[in-house]
């Protein structure tokens, strides 16, 4: 049976501050995040990954990146409309979103 992987985009400024970019170009990694992608692509080298698909959203692919580099395998730019979210509900305002949008 095929076990499939979700994986968040790593940390950006807007995550930083407890919102969301939704669909926003041009969001990339902070430092952090950078980080964060290095951290999964150091815990998943050794999966039996087969594929990586990825939102072409800039902070989306760059979390990929390391893993896919680490694993000799290319990124699959996927998009689904229904995985956006409404510019109203960008911001994260109850104190349990924000501790879940930046922790680490």
């Amino acid at each position: 049976m095929p076990t499939f992987l979700l994986i968040r985009h790593g940390e950006n400024e807007y995550v930083a501050k407890g919102r969301l970019a939704g669909r926003l170009p041009g969001v990339h990694l902070n430092e952090n995040g950078k980080k964060q992608a290095e951290a999964v692509a150091k815990a998943f080298k050794n999966a039996p990954i087969k594929a990586i698909y990825a939102s072409p959203m800039e902070r989306c692919m760059q979390t990929a990146e390391p893993l896919a580099a680490a694993l000799g395998l290319g990124i699959i730019a996927a998009f689904s409309p229904s995985l956006t979210v409404p510019r109203e509900q960008a911001t994260m305002q109850s104190p349990q979103a924000r501790h879940f949008v930046s922790s680490t």
